[in-house]
């Protein structure tokens, strides 16, 4: 993990992946050059002349949907049977089974075992 660019380099098999970078808006299959470059970069600090990046390079950009005040929303939607659990950000991974969790306890009428203040949709009304 490169702190300084927030850019993390992965070894798989025999590839690496390198990921970092977010975006405001933009839409998914866009992809920003600039973004592209620093990635390069900091593999190349990291490693230099160790990659080649003329052969089989792939440019993926996934979205990572989230809600400007920062923390999802889980929990009942307002409409019968329409459960929400979205809005994670870059915490979607360490945040998904907790917030599972949260969400089966509430379909099946039983309190979830962490305060929930501030996760449901009502927090977006006001």
């Amino acid at each position: 993990m490169d702190e300084r660019y927030k850019v993390a380099i992965t070894r798989m098999g025999q590839r690496v992946r390198v990921a970092g970078s977010a975006e405001i808006g933009g839409t998914p299959d866009a992809m920003n050059d600039a973004a592209i470059q620093t990635l390069y970069k900091v593999l190349a600090d990291w490693f230099p002349g160790a990659a080649r990046l003329s052969s089989g390079v792939q440019v993926w950009k996934g979205a990572r949907p989230m809600l400007p005040d920062g923390p999802p929303i889980v929990g009942a939607s307002g409409i019968p049977s329409l459960w929400l659990n979205l809005g994670h950000g870059s915490s979607g991974w360490a945040l998904s089974c907790g917030s599972a969790r949260v969400l089966a306890d509430q379909i099946a009428g039983r309190a979830p075992e962490i305060d929930t203040e501030g996760l449901d949709v009502r927090r977006l009304a006001g």
